[in-house]
């Protein structure tokens, strides 16, 4: 086998470990080493024809350089990919607060750390729609598009990156507010409404009446917007997914 060859499956196995390694689910704690080694080294024979080994280094330096700029890549991918799970975290969490459950945290081997409870409801129900979507095809899509758009060591950090990345993070903050927002309202109402009462009549012990109220609350809006819920997070996974995955690829292609 030539050398570029060996040089060039080596660089394609460090941008797809850099992806494999950072998407949750696929490449979460709970999933075993020997998985993870075995899917980036898989991926990396399917995308290994479409690379071309002109322009590869083969001195030491260079080759270490380009070795870092390749892992970057895939990281960047990988990073958009728990962005668009973060984004659905990120409401739960802001639901879970507003209903009282933001004490009760759920170690999340996943996601590396903890998630309260909606959160956590959240989450798989994003997985379950991330799969049902072919979100998994979407994410080997952008791997191929990312090698055919960005050659071995063509990596550009530019002022375009830096703008996709920052766009996609206020994007997501967005979106977790869109999906919280419905019962970070009702809550909010019922803590209006709460405090008008204990104005009222002085005697009531707010914080009993209104733990207990809040979380009620708080379940029966979940369940009736749930729908709704689920609909923008099939957005975020859907077209949503793909379109940020490639403006990243172009911005990091220069």
């Amino acid at each position: 086998m030539p050398i570029l060859d060996i040089y060039s499956f080596m660089l394609v196995l460090v941008r797809t470990s850099g992806l494999v390694m950072t998407i949750p689910i696929i490449g979460g704690a709970n999933v075993p080493a020997r998985v993870r080694v075995g899917l980036a080294i898989a991926l990396s024979l399917v995308m290994k024809p479409i690379v071309r080994t002109d322009g590869i280094p083969t001195d030491l330096l260079p080759f270490v350089f380009t070795v870092f700029k390749e892992l970057l890549i895939g990281i960047i991918i990988g990073y958009m990919v728990s962005l668009a799970f973060a984004t659905i975290q990120m409401a739960g969490s802001i639901s879970d607060y507003q209903m009282g459950f933001g004490i009760v945290d759920i170690i999340d081997p996943s996601l590396y750390f903890s998630t309260p409870i909606v959160g956590r409801l959240y989450i798989l129900v994003a997985s379950m729609i991330f799969f049902g979507l072919d979100g998994h095809h979407i994410v080997i899509w952008a791997l191929k598009r990312s090698f055919e758009t960005i050659p071995i060591g063509g990596m550009v950090l530019k002022d375009p990156l830096l703008f996709s990345i920052s766009r996609a993070i206020s994007n997501g903050l967005l979106i977790s507010f869109a999906i919280a927002a419905p019962i970070v309202a009702v809550t909010f109402l019922s803590d209006l409404i709460l405090g008008i009462v204990v104005r009222a009549v002085p005697y009531v012990n707010a914080f009993i009446m209104g733990f207990p109220l809040k979380i009620g609350i708080g379940l029966i809006t979940l369940i009736l917007v749930l729908g709704t819920i689920i609909g923008r997070i099939s957005g975020v996974f859907g077209d949503g997914l793909a379109s940020e995955l490639s403006r990243i690829i172009r911005a990091m292609g220069g």
